[in-house]
């Protein structure tokens, strides 16, 4: 894969560090390399199902045979410019996918605690107040697994007084 190619697994991985809620407090606090190393590091992961789906799915489908060769007509550029569009793409999906998918495993797994807010109106306050237990208990886990006593102890007293 020609270098220039990866900067589009870089992208993705500092889009899905950025947005997925498991990773983005401690994303924050990084600084220039830490943060580039980081979204490499995850960049490097997206590649792989990305390289799986532009393998397989020509190879055992008639649209992806049809994609590939309307891929290769579009784009004439170097190999693996597919795998590594794929997974950019995967990149700005996943993070949200991620997110939607933990805030629904904590709705269904204790409904009563994470109610929604009847005082939330439309459908972007309905979206907010649903993905914010998901939003809350990865801030929780980043703050306690941070390592500074002062952020844990900070966070235990805004969460302290929330609830009162």
């Amino acid at each position: 894969m020609p270098t220039n190619l990866l900067l589009l697994p870089l992208l993705g991985g500092f889009w899905f560090v950025h947005f997925c809620y498991f990773f983005k407090f401690r994303a924050q606090r990084l600084d220039g390399y830490r943060l580039l190393l980081e979204s490499a590091f995850f960049g490097l992961l997206l590649i792989i199902p990305a390289r799986l789906i532009t393998y397989f799915w020509p190879r055992f489908s008639g649209l992806g045979r049809g994609t590939e060769a309307e891929w290769v007509r579009f784009w004439q550029g170097p190999p693996l410019s597919g795998t590594a569009t794929l997974s950019l793409l995967i990149g700005l999906i996943a993070p949200f996918l991620v997110n939607w998918l933990y805030a629904a495993y904590l709705r269904s797994s204790s409904p009563q605690e994470w109610g929604l807010d009847d005082e939330e109106s439309g459908l972007w306050g309905a979206a907010v107040s649903f993905l914010w237990p998901a939003k809350e208990k990865a801030l929780d886990f980043a703050i306690r697994n941070s390592g500074n006593q002062f952020f844990q102890l900070l966070h235990r007293a805004a969460v302290q007084k929330s609830r009162s």
